[in-house]
């Protein structure tokens, strides 16, 4: 006895992929400058230049907002891992 088989044609989309990729960053802080602006000073590190001054956490929020702005990322994906009180930060994202 021979068995057959038919499988319809299903129409289905690929699935998508999502990774979760974070980066690091050594990103050093000059503070009280005239512009903002970033420098990659290295494949991961960055000098980043702000108004803001270091007093009550504005320079770590300015630091937050401008490189979300830099790298097109939202806010709320940028941490500071390390160095909330120094010029001297990790970042990731």
């Amino acid at each position: 006895m021979l068995l057959t088989f038919i499988i319809p044609y299903l129409s289905y989309s690929a699935p998508i992929l999502l990774y979760n990729i974070s980066m690091r960053y050594q990103v050093t802080v000059k503070t009280g400058t005239s512009q903002e602006k970033v420098i990659q000073t290295s494949e991961n590190a960055l000098t980043v230049y702000l108004r803001a001054k270091p007093h009550d956490g504005e320079a770590n929020t300015a630091l937050i907002k401008l490189l979300s702005k830099h790298f097109d990322v939202p806010k709320t994906s940028i941490t500071i891992i390390r160095g909330h009180n120094s010029h001297n930060k990790t970042i990731e994202f």
